[in-house]
């Protein structure tokens, strides 16, 4: 069994937009942030999908650097809301059942000392 994959790094400029504009990636999803807003994403089944700019200037310079400056093929918020929720489903669902351990049965595996894999999504 694969363990998913996590990660969170800085995007953008070598990463001096710090804390500011950070990519998240759980398993087969990547999210950009831009502050606490999502603003793009990436599976494989959709390829990039990149919000329209609602919020400030900096917002519109960290989307410039996820998609190089490519406005017309951005969403406008609704829609990219409702696709970003139906890409992070399956994450979702894996992260609630690794908050009720006993659905995977992991407290048995806790208590034997095994070793504990989660799947990817």
């Amino acid at each position: 069994m694969k363990i998913a994959e996590f990660s969170v790094e800085p995007y953008g400029y070598d990463g001096n937009y710090g804390t500011n504009a950070l990519k998240v990636t759980i398993g087969n999803v990547t999210i950009w942030y831009s502050y606490d807003q999502p603003v793009a994403f990436e599976t494989h089944a959709t390829g990039l999908v990149v919000c329209e700019n609602a919020w400030t200037r900096t917002t519109g310079k960290h989307l410039n650097i996820i998609d190089g400056g490519d406005k017309g093929s951005r969403l406008p918020v609704a829609e990219f809301e409702k696709k970003l929720q139906a890409a992070i489903s399956n994450v979702s669902k894996v992260l609630q059942l690794l908050d009720q351990p006993e659905k995977l049965g992991l407290l048995e595996l806790l208590d034997n000392k095994q070793k504990i894999e989660v799947p990817a999504a």
